[in-house]
């Protein structure tokens, strides 16, 4: 495999996680990302329940990436709460991201939703994952020293029965609630090597679904 193919933006369905990819990454660095949120995953499921003990299970999954190298950055978590929600939970993430003000990101996150919504394969698995409104959206970026930051926003939708394009549908604020918790974290790369062969061997005990999504971006310089 050539590590300097495929460096433009694109996404991935991990299990109940959409990861959305700034330009720039190659394969091997998706790849480690991915495998790091299959094991965080796999390892706060295995404690917590997302639904009923997301505070918990949070913990237990920035827990496990901090054992594979990814450091806590800026804030401690996060949680926020949207009460009197309605709308789209799509709009409602890009809104939150266009506060944080990175608008390349907005068009990367914006392009994979897109991405996500066409693809009708990726969307179904994307939907028995998250078991009705539990999900995750993991954006990768550059940080200091062009270390990886991943930024883990976790989502818990409390509304009536729940549809398949959830993410995507227009809800009413008088029978939904989303509660959003998200962290950041850069990531080692001496500590994630000593642990790469643990990782991996890991790795091949673990399933979940996962589809790549593809599209071009065009970012302003």
């Amino acid at each position: 495999m050539n590590d300097q193919d495929d460096k433009t933006a694109g996404a991935a369905v991990v299990g109940n996680g959409l990861v959305t990819f700034m330009a720039g990454f190659s394969k091997a660095e998706k790849r480690d990302v991915k495998y790091s949120i299959r094991l965080a995953r796999w390892a706060a499921d295995s404690k917590y329940d997302f639904g009923t003990q997301l505070n918990d299970w949070f913990l237990h999954f920035a827990a496990t990436l901090k054992f594979l190298g990814w450091e806590p950055s800026g804030d401690a978590i996060t949680e926020i709460h949207h009460p009197n929600f309605y709308g789209s939970v799509a709009q409602a993430y890009l809104t939150h991201v266009i506060s944080q003000g990175s608008p390349t990101q907005v068009t990367v996150t914006q392009s994979a939703f897109d991405a996500l919504q066409a693809d009708k394969v990726a969307l179904s698995g994307f939907f028995s994952e998250s078991e009705g409104g539990n999900f995750q959206i993991l954006p990768l970026e550059r940080g200091p020293q062009q270390r990886l930051k991943l930024t883990v926003n976790n989502f818990r939708l409390f509304s009536g029965p729940v549809k398949e394009n959830f993410l995507f549908f227009e809800w009413e604020e008088q029978v939904t609630k989303l509660i959003q918790h998200y962290g950041r974290f850069l990531l080692d790369r001496t500590v994630f090597e000593q642990r790469r062969e643990f990782l991996e061997r890991r790795i091949s005990e673990i399933t979940f679904s996962e589809f790549e999504l593809h599209f071009l971006v065009r970012v302003s310089a």
